[in-house]
């Protein structure tokens, strides 16, 4: 039955379904993956960020597994002998997604740009622009798939199969836009979005035969999406600070909100704990219903932080079936860091 279920999402997800992004839930780790803008906006002077995601481990053979790693830095900006707090921003994401029963792979590398204008002569506030270039690929290996004329009807699977098969590998360029505005000083207010995938690339393997089969979906687009955001940091106390949050994300015919807010204090000398709690939630027929509830918790020591986050599928939580669950571990280092300027989001 494992592999029947397999089969059907394997078909839905790329024969007769617009392609989607792959979820994570700690996207504020590694925030120009999410938002181009976000690029150079490290309180230091570089930021190397990673996240693994593990999804679906209980009801599959082999789960799907995302990772993403990014790198950015920023440059102060100059005119002659004219000093500006404005910032440009450089970064590199790289980015795969595995689903390992049919070695299925989606892998891209894309370079990113960033513009950070102060509009304040404090320089506490910030207009930020960003563009992510990248080339995405994809391949399957085909020795792990069956079909019907397969099947000998004695010892199995074991005859040769007449499906003519498209090429098993292929690239696309991708681009995304984004902008973000960042005010404040010790308490600071985020809001921003972005605009990935505007091109909507063709995705289907079948895009490359000469002469596909009528009754095969040779187009499958790779959505629009959007992403919206609103986040704060605001001090409880000298030392204690929450970091409220909202993500809206649209893509196709689809629509998540998540809600969340951290916490962080600290931990003895030059360390940090952050503990945290997030809600998603997402459209269906009966109107936006919640999905996960996702507990987070962080240690940051020195310039090196390590998170772990699990959601955990409302409807396991009500039942007593092992379902949809995933888990996350991230890592980041920011290099020199200092809480002198800070334009990006903290959760």
């Amino acid at each position: 039955m494992r592999h029947i279920t397999l089969v059907i999402v394997f078909i839905l997800l790329w024969s007769g379904l617009d392609a989607q992004d792959a979820r994570f839930s700690q996207y504020y780790v590694a925030p120009q993956y999410f938002n181009p803008a976000l690029a150079g906006t490290a309180d230091g002077d570089y930021r190397i960020s990673t996240i693994y995601r593990d999804q679906w481990r209980s009801p599959l053979e082999a789960p799907f597994r995302s990772f993403v790693i990014t790198a950015d830095t920023k440059f102060e900006m100059s005119y002659g002998k004219t000093y500006t707090p404005d910032i440009i921003g450089a970064g590199l994401v790289i980015f795969n997604d595995a689903v390992d029963f049919f070695d299925l792979n989606t892998n891209q590398i894309s370079v990113v740009g960033s513009y950070h204008k102060s509009l304040s002569k404090k320089g506490d506030t910030y207009l930020g622009l960003g563009l992510m270039i990248g080339i995405i690929q994809k391949n399957i290996n085909y020795d792990n798939l069956t079909f019907d004329d397969q099947f000998d009807q004695i010892n199995g699977y074991t005859l040769a199969t007449g499906e003519v098969l498209p090429p098993n590998n292929f690239g696309f360029a991708d681009f995304s836009l984004g902008v973000n505005y960042a005010t404040g000083t010790r308490n600071k207010f985020f809001i921003g979005g972005a605009y990935h995938h505007f091109f909507t690339p063709n995705v289907s393997f079948y895009e490359a035969v000469q002469n596909p089969n009528p009754n095969v979906t040779a187009i499958n687009e790779y959505n629009e999406k959007l992403t919206l955001y609103v986040s704060g940091k605001y001090a409880l106390t000298e030392d204690v600070n929450i970091h409220p949050r909202v993500l809206a994300l649209m893509q196709g015919s689809d629509l998540e909100i998540e809600l969340g807010s951290n916490v962080s204090f600290p931990l003895g000398y030059d360390q940090r704990f952050t503990v945290g709690l997030g809600l998603r939630g997402a459209d269906s027929i009966d109107g936006i219903k919640p999905t996960a509830v996702i507990p987070m918790v962080a240690i940051r020591k020195g310039d090196f932080q390590i998170g772990l986050s699990y959601d955990a599928n409302v409807q396991d939580l009500i039942s007593d079936r092992a379902g949809l669950n995933s888990f996350e571990i991230s890592m980041s280092y920011i290099g020199n860091y200092n809480n002198e300027l800070n334009i990006c989001p903290e959760f």
